[in-house]
């Protein structure tokens, strides 16, 4: 048995994140609770119900994709003219995660790296299905590069995060094709990303087991399409070339770790400039949730994203 076998076995939580599952379990808002997804939104609203969000300014933007409609919300620092951009694609498995759950995290994030915020809501009202909402979130970068200059963006200047799924689909779309004269993502910030189905890793901790994920697996592939059709991991290393320079931030008590720890391998291999932190104490879905956003983990990750942003940013 090696020492990080043990290690994953007898994982040492962080005080602050030990205490927030304490308070979900006594509270029943954990939305990966068994009947928690369907609801799933509404809990994790209530998880952030005290999330301050700062005083930009924001601008709720409707797309149509196919036969729906989804939104972009973007925030704008006001009175700075044109500033770049950071394309912020929010996890929750495309049920949960949003502008009520993510908003402040992503806000946050934006404004330690001096960029406007353009923050899209794929699928999540209501959920919508893996696939629906990729299309939804490259619809969302062609009206960026299309409408951005006349909204103050310097589209020539955008950096990419995500998290959870939301990364998955982050890395999906920084090595897809580029539209025509658009010089692609300066960077790009992978928080705790779910880029493989890994309902067969051992869970450590209370807040996303792998009965929980193989129940919110089957609803966002409804269609029996599956992770391996969408997963980063399977992409050829062709593909992967086209991939920014990448910061992938794993969280220690986490099924997803290895899936994104693997991924930024994949990375080195197809030679991207990236770089892999493994958070210890931390959880699943640590960089958004509002009750660990004072803890060390957490505080180090969005330091570490905010200063790798910025760098890109002003080059």
């Amino acid at each position: 048995m090696t020492l990080d076998t043990v290690a994953r076995q007898h994982v040492t939580l962080d005080p602050g994140v030990r205490s927030f599952l304490d308070q979900v379990a006594e509270a029943g808002l954990s939305p990966y609770a068994p009947g928690g997804f369907d609801r799933g939104a509404d809990i994790a609203a209530r998880l952030q119900g005290d999330a301050p969000l700062d005083t930009t300014p924001v601008t709720r933007i409707t797309l149509v994709e196919g036969a729906s409609e989804f939104s972009l919300i973007l925030a704008h620092p006001p009175g700075v003219g044109t500033v770049p951009v950071l394309f912020y694609l929010p996890g929750g498995f495309w049920a949960f995660g949003g502008w009520a759950t993510h908003g402040a995290a992503a806000l946050r994030l934006a404004a330690g790296c001096g960029a406007a915020l353009l923050f899209v809501e794929a699928g999540w009202a209501p959920p919508v299905l893996a696939p629906q909402a990729l299309r939804r979130i490259h619809a969302a970068l062609d009206w960026l590069i299309a409408h951005g200059a006349a909204n103050g963006l310097d589209v020539e200047r955008t950096v990419l995060a995500g998290d959870g799924c939301g990364g998955a689909m982050a890395a999906l779309l920084a090595t897809a094709a580029r539209p025509a004269g658009w010089p692609g993502f300066r960077y790009q910030v992978l928080a705790h990303p779910i880029v493989a189905d890994c309902a067969a890793t051992e869970g450590v901790d209370d807040w996303l087991d792998p009965d929980a994920f193989r129940r919110c697996s089957a609803r966002a592939f409804a269609t029996g399409l599956g992770w391996a059709a969408l997963s980063p991991l399977a992409l050829p290393l062709e593909r992967l070339r086209r991939s920014p320079p990448t910061l992938v931030l794993t969280a220690e008590a986490d099924l997803a770790r290895d899936g994104g720890e693997a991924y930024a391998r994949r990375l080195m291999l197809a030679e991207v400039d990236v770089a892999a932190v493994r958070l210890i104490g931390t959880i699943h879905d640590f960089f958004w949730l509002d009750g660990l956003a004072g803890t060390a983990p957490t505080l180090m990750a969005h330091t570490l994203a905010r200063q790798a942003l910025r760098a890109a940013l002003a080059l």
